[in-house]
């Protein structure tokens, strides 16, 4: 007769960290999974549970997660999340910064560069030139 070998329960942990996407939506602009990066440098996956989908939410955020540790797989520790607080909320939403710095950057430029540029292409666009001050190719 066959014995069983049994499973290891998943231990009940808390831990702590920044949650970080690991993987993203088809559009690849919202994240589908995330992990809890800790202090030590390890990744602890979220498994995708009612109680852990807010966290998809809150990328960049440091957060205090309880539940179930599955560290069968010990390079894919796996949380399944039964509560979490969030310790503190991310600093800034990227794309805000991003446009603010990018309005910066076009009030400088336009002020050294003048109204042509074009910051879409970040390449300058001369006036249109006057044909009347062109260099007659007749002339000697």
């Amino acid at each position: 007769m066959a014995t069983k070998t049994k499973k290891a329960k998943p231990k009940t942990s808390t831990i702590q960290g920044l949650v970080v996407a690991v993987d993203w939506n088809e559009d690849d602009d919202v994240p589908s999974q995330v992990a809890i990066l800790t202090e030590a440098d390890v990744e602890v996956l979220v498994d995708d549970t009612p109680e852990a989908r807010p966290l998809l939410e809150l990328e960049d955020a440091e957060v205090e997660a309880q539940g179930a540790l599955d560290e069968s797989d010990k390079e894919n520790p796996v949380l399944r999340v039964s509560s979490f607080k969030v310790l503190s909320e991310p600093a800034a939403e990227t794309d805000e910064l991003e446009d603010e710095l990018d309005d910066d950057l076009d009030d400088v430029l336009d002020d050294d560069l003048g109204d042509g540029y074009h910051d879409e292409y970040d390449e300058y666009d001369s006036p249109p030139r006057d044909p009347d001050d062109e260099p007659d190719p007749d002339r000697d």
